[in-house]
């Protein structure tokens, strides 16, 4: 999560609620499902933001926990046990999970990342990447948020590739709502908005109905879309 989204990230309560931030732990879960059902986890994600992915990771893990780690560049350091939070990857570790979430399109050498990144896998270890879709969908949301590019669907796969991961999973997610993201995006291509950039509250009941909508995907053909959806996902290892 980009802070820059949130109108005020210390009270941004909302978020935890936001039908595009629970939708995603539905990833998370995915992730997690991959791993040994019994084993202790450590786990560390790449670009922690407000730590709501952490928050969510502890309450799902419980004491099977050994290690959470978070780890963003405009982070303030701190933490203690199995959870802390730093500015800088750690060394010398190694990880059963590893999120990269929302960050490659930030990054300037992407393949070097994901090459440090594997090294840091255990044998058994996976990574969680999602990054944004399609470079025709570009706006004023991605200069925001700071991107360098969108990706091509084989795009992706080809830099994890080049950082010789093996590619369990590989789809888009956020297809049934496709349509929809493509309207407002090309709408905001047209006609520019200033608070259209912002990530805030939506109405209840509409945030019922859009989270409803992603939980059917999740549960059903979102592993075998290769055709569109505003952001595509890949689960990889060693």
């Amino acid at each position: 999560m980009n802070l820059d989204y949130i109108p005020d990230a210390a009270s941004a309560s909302f978020e935890k609620d936001h039908w595009w931030v629970r939708s995603r732990f539905g990833l998370l879960d995915r992730a997690l499902g991959l791993l040994d059902p019994k084993a202790s986890l450590a786990i560390l994600e790449v670009g922690c933001g407000t730590g709501i992915n952490l928050d969510y990771l502890e309450t799902r893990c419980g004491p099977r926990l050994a290690s959470l780690i978070g780890v963003d560049p405009q982070a303030n350091p701190g933490g203690q046990g199995r959870r802390r939070i730093q500015r800088e990857l750690p060394s010398g570790e190694l990880f059963d999970l590893i999120l990269l979430m929302d960050v490659l399109e930030h990054v300037a050498d992407p393949v070097a990342l994901l090459s440090q990144l594997r090294a840091q896998l255990k044998p058994s270890g996976h990574l969680l990447v999602t990054v944004p879709a399609f470079s025709w969908l570009w706006t004023s949301f991605d200069q925001l948020a700071h991107h360098r590019k969108r990706y091509a669907f084989d795009e992706l796969a080809a830099e994890l590739r080049a950082a010789h991961c093996l590619i369990e999973e590989n789809f888009f997610f956020f297809g049934m709502l496709f349509p929809f993201f493509v309207m407002q995006r090309l709408t905001l291509k047209w006609w520019p908005r200033g608070d259209a950039r912002v990530f805030k509250p939506v109405p209840h009941w509409l945030n019922r109905l859009l989270y409803a909508m992603t939980r059917l995907e999740l549960a059903t053909w979102m592993p075998y879309n290769k055709y569109a959806g505003s952001t595509i996902v890949a689960i990889a290892r060693i």
